[in-house]
């Protein structure tokens, strides 16, 4: 539920109890679950976004004063210039705890101050001294020498630096043939600010933005640390998170529509679409299988693992929340969540059939797929009276037209009037939906 929407219901709340409507116990448990919502205030958010600009700004310019005559100066001159601004950033965070500051500026500003200049110290000790190490290493160290700034002063912005670092420093791994597996450990470090913040702050911007930031950074990982030992088992591991995205986005925030206020149903929207459509290629089905196990020119073994647990616990999650949702979902006819919590089904009759080398039938199976999808999209469009939805169908078997039309050899006569086709079926959907919205069809 949007902000806007909790704060009129907790206005309304009063009212109810008054007229026996609920009772005192009914709206306690009420305000319990939605949780306190964080008052709109446009100045206070523009001074923590300028501010927390500011402090980059800042910590940038110092370091870049020190590299203009870096070459030039000793090695003590050196030493002390680099520990400069992790003193500050120090003294300033500290400051901050001191003085109980409570100003979302003031916080975010010192620990984004902080936290770069962690990084900035660390490479310029290391550049002064010559210290061995390497990219993954040094990206290490300071994503884990800053996780206490996070803790310390609850701040977001920290937060989402650590989780774009960590998955910096998975790709690094990943390139250096490091074990990855550790993303996932570093990852638990920072769920649990989450959490606690998520449930009490469930509305907050700051927490919605730090909400992106994971559900993106998963959409990365999922890709980086897989050792792909067994060919095929990311589209698994990819639709059961997407699905799952989608089912938890509809029960925690309760929204119908996708909007930035709900990360996980956007995400989980979004990555599902690009997925099936990628699918439908046959290229992406031929080495999926048992019978590539293990074809890779180099596999680590100890990485590999990974791939099979994470694969399970995101299936076994989609599948939980599925069963817990399915009925409500068929008594409701929500029929666009029914079908793409049938992803994950899917994905897997794809991946057995390649793996028996019906490779033409995995990529046909997702063509009908989307082809359903944008049907009941459509369909769920005029019966709302929702020309975005109506629209947004329309377009999916559009895109999915256009992919198989330039992947065929079909004349351009034949292309010609499949795109006049489907122009017109906007054009009619459109004209259909206005007028029903005017009182002219029933």
């Amino acid at each position: 539920m949007r902000d806007r929407n909790i704060q009129w219901l907790y206005r309304e709340l009063p009212q109810w109890v008054s007229k026996n409507v609920i009772t005192e116990e009914n709206a306690a448990k009420i305000q319990q679950y939605y949780g306190p919502v964080e008052e709109t205030n446009r100045l206070r958010l523009a001074l923590a976004i300028f501010g927390t600009l500011g402090a980059v700004l800042i910590s940038s310019g110092i370091i870049l004063v020190f590299a203009k005559n870096w070459e030039n100066l000793s090695i003590p001159v050196r030493t002390i210039l680099s520990l400069i601004p992790l003193i500050l950033g120090q003294l300033l965070v500290g400051w901050v705890i001191v003085r109980d500051k409570e100003s979302l500026a003031w916080r975010e500003g010192a620990g984004a101050f902080l936290f770069i200049a962690v990084g900035a110290s660390i490479s310029l000790i290391s550049q002064t001294y010559h210290l061995p190490g390497d990219a993954p290493q040094f990206v290490l160290t300071w994503m884990l020498l800053c996780i206490p700034i996070v803790y310390l002063l609850k701040v977001t912005l920290p937060a989402v630096f650590y989780v774009v670092g960590i998955v910096a420093w998975a790709g690094l791994t990943r390139g250096e043939e490091g074990y990855t597996f550790f993303y996932w450990f570093l990852l638990l470090i920072i769920m649990g600010y989450f959490l606690n913040k998520f449930k009490h702050e469930r509305a907050a911007h700051s927490t919605l933005f730090l909400l992106w930031a994971l559900g993106l950074s998963l959409c990365l990982s999922l890709g980086i640390v897989f050792e792909h030992q067994f060919p095929g088992l990311w589209i698994i591991a990819y639709s059961s998170y997407f699905a799952l995205c989608i089912l938890l986005g509809r029960t925690i925030f309760h929204e119908k529509e996708i909007s930035w206020q709900n990360p996980l149903l956007f995400i989980g929207t979004l990555g599902s679409l690009i997925l099936s459509f990628v699918l439908t290629y046959q290229f992406i089905w031929s080495r999926v299988g048992w019978k590539y196990f293990g074809h890779s020119y180099w596999i680590n073994t100890t990485n590999a693992f990974q791939d099979y647990v994470v694969a399970a616990v995101l299936l076994g999650g989609a599948a939980y929340v599925i069963s817990r949702k399915l009925m409500t979902i068929i008594k409701e006819r929500e029929w666009i969540d029914l079908i793409f919590a049938a992803l994950p089904m899917i994905a897997i009759i794809g991946f057995l059939l390649a793996s028996f080398q019906w490779t033409r039938v995995s990529d046909l199976i997702f063509d009908a797929y989307l082809l359903i999808l944008g049907i009941v999209v459509v369909t769920q469009g005029l019966k709302r009276q929702h020309l975005g939805l109506a629209n947004g169908g329309l377009l999916i078997i559009a895109v999915l037209i256009v992919l198989r039309f330039f992947d065929s050899d079909l004349g351009f006569l034949e292309k010609g009037i499949a795109f006049i086709l489907v122009g017109s079926g906007f054009l009619l959907a459109n004209i259909i939906m206005v007028r029903r919205q005017r009182g002219g069809l029933r």
